[in-house]
């Protein structure tokens, strides 16, 4: 199975691909790490990121594996006269897509557990990047993710004998003593 970071950051991806809204926009022009190839100039693509991972921290004891996934969703077109309404649109879209029941089947439809805890938006940067003889607008939308990493299986043997020894001090001499329980194992 791949890691479970892998899974949620392509059910991210998946999630805006199933969306007709941005599909409108960006098509399959929906990438998953900064080196794809982002396509012909001018046409709007998206990029899904994890930018950080960190354990959450908890007062439970054991305390369960839970973290904290910081996912940066890029979005980029080219300039002109509705680059503003594109980016609100598209941004509009990834809010609605992203909720936890949907990305959980996600995840687990790829083979992984459906271990989400909770999803924020954390908020958007503006920005425009120039390039060569056009300019390119950006909104940079950042989500915290929250979920429980699944313990893995351990294969250990069965338990069937647990033994304890002492000694015992008496006033006519030392006496040892053993206890043997033998588990059944049916």
């Amino acid at each position: 199975m791949k890691p479970l970071v892998t899974l949620i950051r392509q059910a991210l991806a998946d999630r805006l691909r199933q969306s007709p809204e941005i599909a409108a926009f960006a098509g399959d022009r929906i990438f998953l790490n900064r080196f794809e190839a982002w396509g012909e100039a001018g046409l709007t693509t998206i990029g899904v990121y994890v930018i950080s991972e960190e354990p959450l921290e908890t007062d439970i004891s054991p305390p369960p594996d839970e973290r904290r996934l910081t996912v940066t969703v890029e979005i980029l077109s080219r300039e002109d006269a509705a680059l503003e309404e594109r980016l609100d649109q598209i941004a509009d879209q990834v809010l609605r897509s992203y909720t936890l029941d949907p990305l959980g089947e996600l995840v687990k439809a790829a083979g992984g557990p459906d271990t989400f805890l909770k999803i924020e938006w954390l908020g958007n940067d503006r920005g425009y990047l120039p390039e060569g003889e056009h300019t390119i607008g950006a909104n940079i939308m950042a989500f915290s993710l929250e979920y429980q990493q699944p313990w893995a299986d351990a294969e250990l043997p069965p338990f069937e004998t647990a033994a304890t020894d002492w000694r015992a001090q008496t006033p006519e001499g030392e006496i040892e003593a053993e206890n043997i329980v033998q588990l059944d194992q049916d």
